[in-house]
């Protein structure tokens, strides 16, 4: 399921490179970039729980709060990305696009905030907090900029 949205986001950011004249090209690229490495760290992070399940640093409980919270990233993941695709299709951003382009990018960082929050990763060993952090930290840095890119983008008669 993973390598298929990744696969993808690729495609769909590729289309969107291509048809949109009204975006620059540096605004696209980073948004492709940091959808497909959002996509790639949630892979890793539930490579990570998995991990941390086998070595019994966190309960079943534990491993289906962080399942879910992922779950809910990589969902708000395949609504941008669906999004995304159905305004290259038209072949320009309108500000409407653009509006919603912004609230499905938010809803990322959201879906990435609420899964940090709800204390998914209370893991006591600091070696194996260490790791989670760096996952953790890159994945809201990836959808902060991907909210920040999907903000300056330009629609048409702008």
């Amino acid at each position: 399921m993973i390598p298929n949205l990744k696969r993808s986001l690729i495609i769909t950011l590729a289309i969107l490179t291509i048809t949109s004249a009204a975006c620059t090209d540096n605004q696209i690229k980073t948004i492709a970039t940091n959808v497909d490495r959002a996509g790639l760290l949630v892979m890793d992070a539930f490579q990570l729980k998995e991990e941390l399940e086998n070595q019994s640093v966190i309960d079943g409980a534990q491993s289906k709060r962080i399942s879910q919270g992922l779950l809910k990233v990589n969902t708000a993941l395949k609504v941008f990305n669906a999004k995304a695709k159905s305004y290259a299709d038209a072949g320009a951003l309108t500000p409407a696009g653009k509006a919603d382009l912004k609230k499905l990018s938010t809803d990322i960082a959201d879906a990435i905030s609420e899964l940090v929050s709800n204390g998914t990763f209370g893991v006591k060993n600091p070696d194996q907090q260490s790791r989670i952090n760096s996952v953790i930290s890159a994945l809201k840095q990836a959808a902060l900029t991907i909210v920040d890119t999907v903000t300056l983008l330009k629609t048409k008669g702008a």
